[in-house]
């Protein structure tokens, strides 16, 4: 059935998606002082990292709750996944 019909997978799937972020987000703010040897990378660069997904999980957040999901704004979030 196309998603326009039943947006139940792609509605359930964004919402996966702002949820994985977050918990993401979460991590580089909490524990970017034990990533930081883990990971080789700077602390700042971790935590900088999380302001950048903070709007990005918004955006996914408020595009799956919509009555309606726009399909630009999927493959916005699409594009944004694969970068």
């Amino acid at each position: 059935m196309p998603y326009h019909q039943s947006p139940t997978f792609l509605r359930r799937a964004l919402l996966l998606d702002a949820v994985a972020s977050g918990a993401t987000g979460l991590l580089l703010i909490a524990g970017a002082g034990l990533l930081e040897g883990l990971l080789g990378l700077p602390t700042t660069l971790l935590r900088s990292a999380d302001l950048v997904l903070v709007p990005y999980v918004a955006f996914v957040t408020f595009t799956g709750t919509r009555g309606a999901i726009s399909p630009r704004a999927v493959w916005t979030i699409v594009t944004a996944n694969a970068l």
